[in-house]
């Protein structure tokens, strides 16, 4: 039976992080308070950009479905690697996958936009830009996403026991599955999710270099 003193610290001190605010979010929401939404992370060109929005955006998230999925991640995949790696090394992987998420978003979205310059544009698609610049990500997925990168490296044929079901899945192919719906949410559902594919992306190849560079520099402390 899970509990939450089971988890080591960092993993346990994210996940409660993540949990209060979509909790403080939730209720400012009721009173009609958009206060929250100053936390997400808009692009450097809105007139709300701030460079905090950097570390706060990860610690948000935008509904319930995105909250469970951050949770899960770091119960099955956080709690391990910082049990192999420990509390400081694992801290800086998670806060260095969510923020090079962020920059990498940022970079990929003024490439796109720059090639939409000059070029004669139906309505939807300068729709699609002026959508790009004022929506705010929110949401803890580039780090997830590195977590995951990290231990399908480390651990592919790893049996998870699922919550729901008496089955044990390998790791691999859990978080081929895992993965593919949250992109397919990315690419199907929404504008705002189309936007944060590029944090999911970015949090996945941060994560994968961060662990290859790891290994090959500090392999006697690393795993």
């Amino acid at each position: 039976m899970f509990r939450l003193n089971d988890l080591p610290q960092v993993t346990k001190n994210i996940l409660l992080l993540n949990i209060m605010f979509f909790v403080v979010k939730f209720f400012l929401e009721t009173q009609n308070n958009i206060f929250m939404y100053n936390l997400g992370l808009y692009y450097f060109t809105n007139p709300n950009f701030e460079p905090f929005q950097f570390v706060t955006y990860f610690f948000l998230h935008d509904d319930s479905l995105h909250l469970v999925f951050t949770v899960v991640a770091l119960m099955f995949f956080g709690a391990p690697l910082e049990k192999v790696w420990g509390p400081q090394r694992f801290f800086i992987f998670y806060i260095s996958c969510a923020i090079g998420a962020a920059l990498l978003n940022q970079l990929a979205i003024f490439v796109e936009l720059s090639f939409l310059v000059g070029q004669s544009l139906a309505f939807e698609e300068i729709l699609k830009p002026l959508m790009i610049i004022s929506i705010p990500v929110f949401g803890a997925t580039g780090a997830i996403f590195g977590l995951l990168a990290a231990f399908v490296y480390l651990f592919p044929n790893t049996e998870i026991n699922l919550f729901f079901f008496p089955i044990h899945v390998k790791a691999k192919h859990f978080i081929i599955v895992f993965a593919g719906l949250e992109l397919y949410r990315a690419f199907h559902e929404s504008i705002y999710l189309f936007i944060a594919n590029y944090i999911h992306l970015g949090g996945a190849l941060i994560g994968f270099v961060l662990v290859l560079f790891w290994k090959k520099t500090d392999q006697k402390n690393f795993y």
